[in-house]
């Protein structure tokens, strides 16, 4: 807010999609620029270049303030109270140092779950050549 960003917060309900417009290039979807939700989640962020789409965009953008609130900077100190603030730097180290943890052994897991599950599809599916087949399928026979 000291770098003239202006804040509008969407009053009639929560919102989790995200939109950039740069010139004519439209940016939309949900992900959140963390493994989490790229890798874990499946997030998606789509990118389109269109002149046409862009000025739909900004016009979509320019109703859509109509339902928003602007934030100023006095509004948003006021709002924060030493509780407010004890929350904000909890939820920095969760995000920024526990999740990122917790989403590496997700990861893990999901690997190992998957490597599994095509051991087991090679095991249960006869079609296969001898060559195809895992390693552990193969000398099972």
């Amino acid at each position: 807010l000291r770098g003239s960003v202006q804040i509008f917060e969407y009053q009639p309900q929560i919102l989790h999609t995200k939109l950039f417009l740069f010139d004519d290039v439209v940016y939309a979807g949900s992900a959140n620029m963390d493994k989490r939700s790229l890798l874990v989640n499946y997030e998606l962020l789509v990118r389109v270049q269109d002149p046409e789409l862009a000025s739909q965009t900004r016009a979509f953008f320019e109703r859509t303030l109509e339902h928003c609130i602007r934030i100023d900077r006095a509004q948003w100190r006021a709002s924060r109270g030493l509780w407010s603030r004890f929350r904000e730097q909890w939820a920095y180290f969760v995000l920024s140092k526990l999740d990122p943890y917790l989403t590496q052994l997700q990861l893990k897991v999901l690997h190992r779950e998957s490597i599994q599950q095509k051991m087991l599809s090679e095991e249960n599916s006869p079609n296969l050549p001898v060559s195809a087949k895992s390693p552990r399928t193969r000398n099972a026979e």
